[in-house]
């Protein structure tokens, strides 16, 4: 296993809720290079969102 240390430094936790089997989350992208948000429990990724934006 490599580590990607520059994936690593642009590694953002947020603060969620929860109820029942459902999670919430609000996130802000402020990066236009910004292309997945990945959804990690205990270091595995579970969802991968593509993120576009609009000018």
């Amino acid at each position: 296993m490599i580590l990607d240390t520059f994936a690593l430094r642009k590694q953002r936790y947020v603060s969620f809720r929860r109820e029942g089997d459902r999670y919430e989350f609000d996130y802000v992208v402020t990066d236009n290079s910004l292309y997945y948000i990945d959804i990690l429990f205990f270091h595995h990724r579970k969802l991968r969102f593509r993120v576009k934006t609009d000018s």
